[in-house]
């Protein structure tokens, strides 16, 4: 990763909602704001921790993540290079 790009940064937030946007049409919404934060982390590698209640959107926040890597890796040329794969 020559560009030094993340995820968590604003072109890789961006990329996130226009992906789970496009994955997932019925999200009118997207991610809420706990799950956009929790989304980035585990794209950008790090190790977290979320203790939520339940209905907050966990499970979705786990598995969005590998939903984005495959539209990002099968489609390189239609979103932002350089970002962690």
């Amino acid at each position: 990763m020559a560009t030094g790009a993340r995820w968590q940064d604003p072109i890789g937030l961006e990329t996130v909602h226009t992906i789970v946007k496009k994955i997932i049409p019925t999200w009118m919404d997207s991610l809420h704001p706990v799950q956009l934060e929790l989304v980035s982390a585990i794209l950008d590698g790090q190790d977290i921790l979320c203790c939520t209640a339940t209905g907050d959107g966990k499970s979705a926040a786990f598995t969005i993540p590998g939903l984005i890597l495959v539209e990002y890796n099968a489609h390189l040329d239609a979103y932002p290079a350089g970002l962690p794969t």
